[in-house]
């Protein structure tokens, strides 16, 4: 399932993020695409059955 979410932990090993309505980070790393380079707190677009951050949504 498609969700939104905010880029929350970020180091060399793993990345976590925080959905959008939600204040409990996930428990679990998310993986991303080679094309996409996360910054903290950006908002992001999550496959969350797959684990994987598609990439930085923007207005």
């Amino acid at each position: 399932m498609l969700k939104y979410a905010k880029v929350t932990t970020l180091n060399e090993n793993e990345c976590k993020v925080t959905f959008i309505g939600e204040t409990v980070e996930s428990q679990m790393p998310y993986y991303r695409l080679a094309t996409y380079t996360p910054i903290l707190n950006d908002i992001v677009a999550v496959d969350d059955v797959a684990k994987i951050i598609i990439g930085k949504v923007v207005k």
